[in-house]
Parts: C-alpha cells; structure tokens; sequence
C-alpha cells in the first residue's frame, strides 16, 4: 500500500504577534502526541521556533536554501517524532537570496527543496510558520501546502492582516503553474474572550469579509498559560495540558461544535478538526 504523502499546513498573516508560531508548536506538538511523524519549517528571522521548544535558533533554514546543505544534517529533534527546521536573523536576507537565484520560478522554491524530502522521509504533517510580511517567504509557503491558516487576535485592526492574506490566497489559487491549489482551511481566533464585545464585533466583521462564517474556526481561549510554557520552552500540552488553551471552554450546548473534551476550542479542537481531514 502507497503511503500517504505529508499534510502540508501553513499559518499565516501579514500581521505580528498573532499567535502563528504558538499555533504552529501546539498543533504540531499534538500530532507528535499521537505518534505521527511532524517537521515544522520556521520561515520568521526571529527564530522563536527553535526557542518554544526550548532550543536555540540555528541558521538551518539559510543553511539548506542558500548553501546547499542536506536537510537531514540540519535539522533538529525538538520532540519524540517532532523534527524542526530552525530559523535565524541570517534569513532576513534569504528573500532577495531567492528572488535572484530562482528569478521566475520564486514562488516555488520551497516546495523544489522540501517536497522530495518530505516525500522521502515520510511525515505525516509539516507545518510551516511563515514571516510577517508579504513576500517570497510567505507566498512559496503558500504553494507548497495544502491549507492554509491564519491566526488573527480579536481586535478591530485584525481584518486588515486577514485581508492581505485573503488578497495573498487569491494571487496563489490563480497561478497557472499551480495544478492543486491550497485549501483556505479557516481563520484561528487566538487570545479569544467571549466576555468582550468587540471579541463578538470582529468575528462577525470577519465572518462577513470571508462570505462563510463556517471558515471560523472554534477559537483559542486567552490563557496566561501559554506565555508561562513558552517562557520554559514548553508547549501548552507539557505545561498545562488541562488548561482553556489545550481544551478549550465550557459551552452550553453541546453538538457538532465540541471538541472530544465536551468543550469548545483549545488546541486539542483544532488538532482534531485538522485530524479528521
């Protein structure tokens, strides 16, 4: 039987400290968990990949785009069956590296290194946590995987990111070259408070600006947890594995929308929704 190729999965937004690398370490950390095989790509100069898992950045990343070294030289065992592949402030100038290397074939020069990798070793997900900005980075992530992601925090100026990144997904969905576009998986609410009005304003406005509020996904509770595990290079399912952020909320009516927990949201929501593709 033909083994089935890796669920390729980028979070993404124009806009920082939205949450995308604290969603790209949880969600990965919980199919590690259950005893898949995970890579994540750390596409952000600031490294903090390497730094939620405990680590020190490295110039891995750089290393294999720009000088050629094998994956499997660089890469790092952050967790049983949880492999990363470091970032550094040395890829601040990767960009401009690509734009003159690959010329019109940019928007393709993650997949031409990492999808025959990827394919060899055989992961079950690769996540990738791309920079905070528009760019070569952001948009050959984009062609290389299979669904997109994009963490946004429940604030007024939060649609101006999603709508960049709308604008982004378009770009890509468009492109000839392109025979499998990838999936808008849903927009993830992370610091989420259902108590403020404005956490109720946005998801509306956002429902309203994708025309399919099922795009919404069940959201991620603020926690103060989260920031503590980061602080020790700890995922919220190490640090705090009972916490709103790993299982999510209380809700009063329980359906389709509860998680296995009988709540709503958390990382394990997600981690089951992605599971259940």
């Amino acid at each position: 039987m033909t083994k089935k190729r890796a669920t390729v999965i980028s979070l993404a937004n124009q806009k920082g400290g939205v949450g995308k690398t604290t969603a790209t370490v949880n969600l990965a950390d919980y199919f590690a968990r259950r005893g898949k095989r995970v890579l994540i790509i750390d596409l952000d100069a600031q490294g903090h990949v390497a730094k939620a898992f405990g680590k020190q950045p490295t110039n891995a990343l750089w290393n294999i785009m720009a000088a050629d070294l094998e994956i499997h030289h660089v890469k790092v065992e952050a967790r049983p069956g949880l492999e990363i592949i470091a970032s550094s402030k040395k890829n601040a100038s990767l960009p401009m590296y690509l734009a003159t290397e690959y010329k019109d074939r940019v928007n393709f020069a993650l997949s031409a290194v990492f999808t025959p990798f990827i394919e060899k070793e055989g992961y079950d997900y690769v996540f990738i946590d791309t920079p905070p900005a528009i760019g070569v980075l952001q948009t050959s992530a984009v062609v290389m995987s299979d669904y997109i992601i994009v963490p946004i925090l429940p604030k007024r100026y939060a649609l101006e990111g999603l709508a960049d990144m709308i604008a982004t997904y378009a770009q890509v969905t468009r492109m000839p070259e392109l025979s499998t576009p990838p999936v808008f998986f849903g927009v993830l609410v992370t610091q989420f408070d259902r108590v403020l009005r404005t956490t109720k304003e946005m998801l509306q406005n956002a429902g309203d600006m994708l025309k399919n509020p099922s795009l919404i996904l069940p959201p991620i509770p603020i926690d103060a947890n989260i920031e503590k595990g980061c602080d020790v290079g700890q995922t919220i399912f190490e640090f705090a594995p009972n916490s709103p952020a790993a299982i999510g909320i209380d809700i009063d009516n329980v359906g389709k929308s509860h998680n296995s927990m009988g709540k709503l949201g958390g990382y394990l929501h997600i981690g089951e929704i992605i599971e259940a593709l």
